[in-house]
């Protein structure tokens, strides 16, 4: 009988494992029409797709049983179903069989219990004693993955009635077959060091006060660049008067006559140089040119390698293994024979680049114990650059490429999407697919707000993948293809459970052999039902598919579908981070930067991105840059334990022909002329890239530059205090919050938390007005106040019109050409006369004020904002009013494309020397979650390509509500009070 047990649980767990892990076609890409790639041949099945509920381990155990004064041992069959909050194994009902031997005899066992995250409790009936008993068990990995690194456990567990005490190990089964989906470590090793000991230099040769002058000025640089003005919160008494000590700190210091943040950094520089120079026996040419050599091996050894891993966990977190190894590099670079130093000279000059990185090794310090983290520690980058090496368009997109590590790339297309035309640009990017298509989205709902089944989610399922394929076959029939598109879709099991995807995912994954699913929405059922038929019949009368077998429908007619970061017990501390990326891309090829197309959005699929109360945008992309899109998913699949043999085709590194730059060149000579950067932040404790960009873009920002951040979750101690800090050093900073009626997030924490981070900055720039307004800087505060139809352009301008009276930042400052109001007034006269309302995609049945979800910032400085005064706005105005009422009605075309085509030479920033401007749009948050915690994806524009989306954001600011003061920041956006409220500042990480 127990013989027969064991070898009945060993068949259980091998025959659903089998389940669990179905083997699947290899993925064969498809030609493109008139150039079919080859890709290598896959030689496993695609591993991944929709997570099990069950998960099955074995193991031993070991122990004593004190009351029979025996030893006890067990082989152990385990089956845990997860059945509340599965994403984060809540709570389990685990299921487990056990051979035990114990002493001489043997026996089995069989029981259940209930398991929160580490900790079960429940019974074993023991088939010997005929009798059941209450068992406690704890279990959990001491080390991230894993002991051995396999998803193994360490398990304890204690039999009262019996008082034995077992431990012993449990392992995935199949343990062979285990894949781990985080990585190993939480934190990045960094190297130890040691600067050299000071060698007291020739007295005569210069004074210690110069290299005092130059620590002053980085001291004051780093903490006028990324203060903390709440080190203690603002909710409470001593929160705030802490908050107006900082200020008042700050304050105090800037007013001082040649201590602005300006004045601090010409004198970083200069007295770095007039250092240098007294050390070379006072030779002013070799003293720059040591100074330039000195803030290059800083930026290159220290400044750049720190300020990447901004946002993740560093041991240690001192800078000092990269300071030894920039000291050594300026030490022997004063020995070549250029350098032109005698053995005193060198001394000297080495003494004070070692007093430099010194005062570097401080200042990180300063900056930790200012944010308690070595997560925000950011090293300003003025100390390796000087202000006039990042003034030009080419410059600074050149020193953002070297921050983030890979430069922008040209030869590209970009287009604005507003709202949801999102919606219908994916589902155009589907269908157009000829080889393949890859959503990486954080949600594909499989319900909406009333539990019914989303109407947009299946809809897009029938109108997209179902018809895609349908136009495929007959193509193929046609002979006008060879094979089907791929389309493979990856969504992160947080948003997968939350949202109740999994229905309509089995569907699309089963799309050759699916029958129409059972729906509670009787229309919705019916017209997937009528899409299924159209689908069957087509392969049924497709000869193409009659020649190919069932076994190729099966395979092929299908979506792929890989659910990321399922939850793993040995991973406990990332079970609350997300994959939060919001992208989709088709047909990218390193042999063609023409055959593809990627959409950066801040929106998923769903009922409630679309209708009149979703204020979202995207970007289309076509060109160069979304090689980097297929690498990135071709990353994450290979985090997620995917081996590259495994991989689709289409998803593998191919090679570069040596015709690409010259297809490139006439790329650009057809109007592919986007300076375009894409970048990803990693889930979990990977690589922030996307958060080190925004980073570097506020730190670089310079006197008379407009920051325009508007963001569904302004809750960032951090980059508040870089918007301070722009304020303080001249720049226009406008960050934009929804009011609390349209903001998409209405749990009191969040509302808590990011009503106090708006309070500091309306606070801020009252209590530093006028620091602010000596630097010539601006910070305001804005809210979106809307209330009417997102898609509506005649309500657009005609609110626009109603706020032109008002407090409107930069209203007197940057004079927009007397024409172009002229024409926003004839064209407002002419839609009232003709004025048709919207033609949304769905029905809103819970109607709302609008919520602004949008993640898009613009960066402009004084010379590319000098265009707007140009007449030729005007007409520029008009094709963009035409182009978005076309899209409202769903009647756009070509022409009505949102992008370069609609700005005139005239106005283009290449035509302004020393013009700048930058726009990013993507999924990362003003948060910390965005920064820390969560995958996301970021995108940065820069040049004339910009400035469509400019007049999107002077909409944004002219309809915008500005208050002055707290009283009025309270009537929009109410403090939230209680507990929950006080919670935020403590749950700020998870928010």
């Amino acid at each position: 009988m127990k013989s027969a047990f064991v070898a009945h649980a060993v068949s259980l767990v091998f025959a659903t494992t089998l389940t669990l892990y179905p083997a699947s076609g290899a993925a064969e890409p498809s030609p493109s029409a008139t150039n079919p790639p080859t890709f290598p041949p896959t030689l496993k099945a695609f591993p991944l797709g929709q997570p099990p509920y069950y998960r099955f381990e074995w193991g031993t155990l070991a122990g004593y049983g004190f009351r029979a004064e025996r030893p006890t041992y067990r082989f152990l069959l385990d089956m845990e179903g997860r059945v509340a909050a599965p994403q984060f194994g809540l709570i389990d009902v685990a299921f487990e069989g056990t051979y035990m031997r114990r002493g001489e005899g043997s026996g089995g066992t069989f029981g259940a219990s209930l398991k929160l995250p580490i900790l079960r409790g429940g019974f074993e009936y023991d088939l010997h004693a005929s009798k059941p008993f209450i068992k406690l068990s704890l279990q959990g990995a001491p080390r991230r993955g894993g002991i051995l690194g396999r998803g193994d456990r360490v398990r304890i567990d204690y039999i009262p009635a019996r008082r034995s005490l077992e431990a012993g190990m449990k392992m995935p089964f199949p343990w062979a077959d285990y894949r781990a989906t985080r990585p190993r470590n939480a934190h990045v090793a960094m190297a130890r060091g040691r600067l050299p000991r000071p060698v007291p230099p020739e007295p005569a040769l210069w004074p210690a006060v110069d290299v005092a002058r130059v620590r002053h000025s980085m001291e004051w640089m780093d903490r006028l660049l990324t203060p903390n003005m709440t080190p203690h919160g603002a909710t409470s008494r001593k929160g705030r008067e802490a908050f107006e000590r900082e200020a008042a700190a700050l304050r105090e210091h800037v007013v001082q006559p040649g201590h602005s943040f300006a004045a601090e950094d010409s004198s970083y520089h200069a007295c770095l140089a007039e250092a240098f120079a007294l050390a070379a026996g006072g030779d002013a040419a070799i003293g720059e040119a040591l100074a330039a050599r000195a803030r290059a091996i800083l930026l290159r050894k220290v400044i750049l390698p720190y300020n990447r891993l901004l946002g993740r966990i560093k041991r240690p977190g001192e800078l000092t293994g990269l300071l030894e190894g920039a000291c050594a590099e300026f030490g022997a670079s004063l020995s070549q024979p250029e350098a032109r130093l005698g053995a005193t000279e060198r001394d000297a000059a080495r003494e004070v680049f070692r007093q430099v990185l010194e005062q570097l090794d401080e200042v990180a310090r300063s900056a930790h114990r200012r944010w308690r983290t070595w997560r925000l520690v950011w090293l300003p980058l003025n100390y390796g650059l000087r202000p006039d090496e990042y003034d030009s368009q080419a410059e600074l997109d050149s020193v953002l490429g070297a921050v983030v590590g890979q430069p922008f790339s040209s030869a590209n297309t970009v287009r604005y999407v507003l709202n949801e035309q999102f919606f219908r640009e994916l589902r155009r990017s589907i269908l157009g697919t000829r080889s393949h298509h890859v959503l990486w989205v954080h949600d594909y709902s499989g319900r909406n707000d009333a539990k019914g089944p989303d109407r947009i989610a299946w809809a897009l399922a029938v109108d997209g993948y179902i018809e895609a394929f349908i136009r495929a076959v007959r193509a193929m029939d046609r002979g006008e293809r060879s094979d089907l598109p791929e389309f493979l879709i990856l969504l992160d099991e947080h948003y997968y459970r939350t949202n109740g995807s999994q229905e309509v995912l089995s569907f699309l994954e089963n799309l050759g052999s699916t029958k129409a699913p059972h729906l509670s929405d009787a229309n919705l059922e019916s017209r997937v039902r009528s899409g299924v038929v159209r689908l069957r019949e087509t392969l049924e009368q497709s000869s193409a598919m009659r020649s190919r077998g069932e076994r190729y429908l099966r395979r092929r007619v299908r979506v792929q579908v890989a659910i990321t970061h399922p939850y793993d017990p040995t991973f406990m501390d990332d079970m609350l981070m997300r994959d939060h990326t919001k992208l989709a891309f088709r047909d990218v090829f390193e042999e063609n930067p023409a055959s593809g197309e990627a959409i950066f959005t801040g929106l998923g699929v769903g009922e409630h991105y679309v209708g009149p109360q979703w204020e979202d945008r995207s970007l289309v992309l076509r060109g160069t840059e979304l090689v980097r899109l297929k690498t990135a998913a071709r990353s994450l699949l290979v985090t997620q334990g995917i081996h590259p043999d495994e991989l689709p085709g289409f998803l593998r590194e191919g090679p570069f022909p040596a015709t690409y730059a010259r297809t490139c060149d006439s790329l650009r000579s057809a109007g592919w002329t986007a300076n375009v950067l894409a970048v990803m932040n990693g889930t979990g404790f990977r690589m922030k890239t996307a958060t080190v960009l925004k980073a570097a873009l506020y730190n670089l920002m310079q006197r008379g530059a407009v920051l325009l951040a508007p963001d569904s979750l302004w809750t960032s101690d951090f980059w508040a205090g870089m918007f301070v800090s722009a304020a303080l050093r001249g720049c226009h900073a406008f960050p934009i919050a929804p009011a609390r009626e349209n903001a998409p997030s209405s749990a009191l924490p969040t509302m808590g938390l990011m009503h106090q981070t708006l309070w500091v900055l309306l606070r801020s720039s009252e209590l530093l007005g006028d620091a602010i307004r000596a630097a010539g800087g601006t910070l305001r505060v804005g809210l979106y106040t809307n209330d009417r139809d997102v898609n509506d352009v005649c309500a657009l301008v005609e609110r626009m019109l109603e706020k032109e009276c008002r407090d409107t930042p930069l209203r007197d400052r940057f004079h927009i050409h007397p024409s172009v109001v002229q024409v926003l007034r004839e064209e407002y006269s002419r839609m009232q006369e003709t004025h048709t309302a919207p033609v949304d995609e769905i029905s809103v049945a819970n109607p709302h004020k609008p919520h602004m979800h949008l993640k898009a910032q613009f960066f402009a400085n004084e010379a590319a904002l000098s265009l707007l005064a140009r007449e030729e706005w005007a007409g520029v105005l008009s094709r963009y009013l035409e182009a978005r009422r076309h899209q409202s009605l769903g009647a756009a075309v070509d022409s009505d494309a949102i992008g370069r085509s609609l700005i005139p030479d005239s106005v283009s920033c290449t035509r302004r020397g020393g013009a700048i401007v930058i726009s990013t749009l993507g999924s990362h948050n003003q948060d910390r979650r965005s920064m820390f915690l969560d995958g996301e994806a970021l995108t940065a524009v820069s040049g004339d390509d910009c400035l469509p989306a400019m007049i999107d954001f002077a909409f944004l600011m002219g309809t915008a509500t500005w208050p002055v003061n707290a009283k009025e920041l309270d009537v929009y956006f109410p403090e939230p009070t209680g507990l929950l409220r006080n919670l935020g500042r403590f749950l700020r990480d998870l928010i």
